[in-house]
């Protein structure tokens, strides 16, 4: 055998082994525990022949003492001299010498025992209903099985990772959604039926908005998605469900309090899916920017427009005043730069500054992959709630510009 450690896998209590690392239990159900492992939760449950855990970010992996022994050793400062395995090993040796860390001393009634493949999160989806907004055959069709409700009536969403596996539901507040207890949204995305001919492939940062959306067009052959964390995870789930449907472009429509919310977040997804090309850091009252200039062409054709607004910019300010104040204007103007082989921009958290760079960007560079659609209000919820319904031909209208 390559690892002697595994041989006690199906010996020491990993219940006890947690309390060992210091792990905190936050929940002790009938038939498992959740215990806070740094920003994930681990479930732990018993088979009848053994325990097994697993991270809520991915209930299909199935861990055993031996993980979780490793994670603990290589997160434990003491002892920096002593290599990862003699820590192992000299941990192994302390839990083995312990009644209270033994399996066999852990007695168990039917109810406690589940199967290998064991998910909390589809425990707890069975016991919420289908909502009533699905009474709609336009919303039917579309989130069937993607939509339910608890007891107060309020809304919930179902998030899956890239195996397709359940992590977990983001649950209605108003007119946000927020993760329920455990839940992890950090490598999963929420999703609806899938048509059998695909037109649109639609994403936004909320359920609730993909909603409100079907609700104004009444789309039948789109695909709506809805992405809670936007990093290299999710964005790498976004990638491969785009070429799966094989649309000629999504639709990227994000929102939030305020339309600048929704540019950022744009912003942010087009720097995990330009991965390598594209980099962006939040500054207290701007952002700093780094790209791939990539063709002659494009980055001509970006500076030209900078360029331009940045002109606008100066001339509006001497309709107020009769000469420029350089410092003050230069706060609020797009400055391009050269950074070894990339190219910089300074870029003002400022939503006519945020709107023309998006704009001017994703359209030299990300134009045939990508389309922004934005709502005339804040979000779909209120657009919807404000104005009367559109066709599908009239999407177009809602596409970002300056």
């Amino acid at each position: 055998m390559n690892n002697i450690w595994r041989t006690w896998d199906d010996k020491l209590n990993i219940n006890s082994v947690m309390d060992y690392f210091g792990y905190p239990m936050t929940k002790n159900e009938a038939n498992h525990k959740i215990y806070h492992m740094g920003k994930d939760h681990a479930v732990v449950f018993h088979t009848g022949g053994g325990q097994l855990y697993y991270m809520c970010s991915r209930p299909e992996k199935k861990l055993r003492v031996f993980d979780l022994v490793l994670t603990g050793c290589s997160k434990t400062e003491k002892d920096s001299s002593k290599g990862i395995w003699n820590k192992v090993d000299e941990c192994y040796s302390y839990l083995n010498s312990k009644k209270e860390f033994q399996l066999a001393n852990l007695t168990l009634n039917k109810g406690e025992i589940v199967n290998d493949s064991f998910n909390h999160f589809e425990e707890f989806a069975k016991t919420l209903q289908s909502s009533s907004l699905l009474e709609d055959e336009n919303l039917k069709g579309c989130f069937e099985d993607r939509l339910f409700k608890d007891k107060e009536g309020l809304l919930y969403f179902p998030f899956y990772n890239l195996s397709n596996n359940l992590t977990g539901h983001v649950q209605q507040k108003d007119s946000k959604t927020f993760p329920v207890a455990e839940s992890d949204t950090s490598m999963s995305i929420w999703f609806s039926q899938v048509p059998k001919k695909i037109q649109q492939l639609i994403v936004f940062n909320n359920p609730l908005e993909a909603i409100s959306f079907q609700q104004k067009f009444k789309l039948s052959n789109a695909v709506y998605l809805a992405i809670k964390n936007i990093n290299y995870e999710t964005s790498k789930i976004l990638v491969q469900i785009y070429k799966q449907t094989k649309v000629t472009k999504m639709m990227l429509s994000f929102t939030g309090n305020s339309k600048i919310e929704g540019y950022i977040d744009d912003l942010m997804l087009i720097s995990c899916i330009n991965d390598g090309k594209f980099f962006i850091k939040l500054e207290k009252d701007h952002l700093m920017i780094r790209f791939d200039p990539e063709s002659e062409k494009a980055i001509s054709q970006l500076h030209k427009e900078i360029q331009k607004y940045n002109q606008a910019l100066t001339k509006e300010y001497l309709k107020f005043n009769k000469v420029v104040d350089h410092t003050l204007v230069n706060q609020k103007s797009m400055v391009l730069s050269k950074h070894k082989e990339m190219v910089a921009c300074k870029l003002p958290i400022e939503i006519n500054a945020l709107r023309y760079f998006l704009w001017s960007y994703y359209r030299n560079y990300l134009g045939k992959m990508i389309d922004i659609i934005k709502p005339q209000t804040q979000n779909w919820q209120y657009d919807y709630n404000q104005s009367t319904n559109a066709s599908q031909q009239e999407i177009s209208a809602y596409k970002i510009a300056v």
